[in-house]
């Protein structure tokens, strides 16, 4: 396995094993050399990296996700322009993160590639697939990871015992935007930064625009802790979709706020 890729994977405490599963639902060729390949086994998503030099008998480096336990979140979307797309986001108690594996298709043309992002839900890592190597599922853009057990949002239980809604808003919010560039790929996002101006502060949820902007694969899908004066930023993609930020609710441990900016 290449050194960038090993570091990427050894970093975040994933472990060594043979291929996860022949009848793959992904595989392609990173930018960097390896060879990646998205496979699931009843209720356990894998992620496999072969770099050039890995002996194939004994596989190379394994990220195991398991879906009951909230580990995969899939998404499937398709557009008015019919450009089909299939995002799988893994989290693990072993990854400081999250990571994710994107495929997509349009007029013919495939891409795909594997992410990291820390726990603020930042991007860290980005390899890109090369367009000729990618195999794909026939059914993954329609029915994604068939048979793979993933628990439907919104289910993890919460305490009955809510605390009081203090009198202020716990957050302050502002609007930005920033462009995103990978080699020559250029991406606009509109940012909606969050800052935390209340002690023992956890961001549970944040809706833009009543879900109608195009969010990030970045973005926190869980809970987070967001110290005082602290800041984490969600991006909302404009390439393709106008979004002016009109109105965020934030759901927190501290209560819901409507913010109009």
């Amino acid at each position: 396995m290449k050194e960038v890729v090993a570091a990427v994977v050894l970093a975040s405490g994933f472990m060594s094993a043979a291929h996860a599963n022949d009848n793959f639902d992904l595989r392609c060729t990173l930018d960097s050399g390896d060879v990646l390949t998205l496979s699931h086994v009843s209720d356990t998503a894998y992620i496999e990296f072969l770099g050039p030099d890995d002996d194939p008998d004994e596989g190379g480096s394994v990220i195991k996700l398991d879906a009951p336990g909230g580990g995969v979140q899939l998404y499937l979307d398709r557009t008015a322009e019919g450009r089909e797309s299939f995002v799988l986001r893994g989290t693990d108690s072993d990854i400081e993160g999250a990571v994710a594996v994107a495929y997509e298709r349009h007029e013919g043309k495939q891409s795909a590639y594997f992410s990291q992002m820390n726990s603020l839900g930042k991007e860290t890592g980005h390899y890109a697939c090369k367009p000729e190597t990618i195999k794909a599922s026939n059914v993954l853009l329609s029915a994604g990871l068939v048979g793979l057990n993933v628990p439907a949002s919104g289910t993890q239980g919460t305490s009955s015992a809510a605390p009081a809604q203090p009198a202020s808003s716990p957050v302050k919010v502002n609007i930005g935007e920033r462009l995103f560039q990978y080699s020559t790929v250029r991406t606009p996002y509109r940012t909606v930064n969050i800052t935390g101006v209340a002690e023992g502060l956890v961001i549970n949820r944040v809706t833009v625009n009543r879900n109608q902007c195009s969010e990030s694969i970045a973005n926190p899908k869980k809970p987070i802790s967001l110290p005082f004066g602290k800041t984490v930023t969600y991006d909302y993609n404009i390439e393709y979709r106008r979004c002016d930020v009109v109105e965020v609710v934030i759901n927190t441990n501290q209560g819901e706020w409507v913010l109009k900016p």
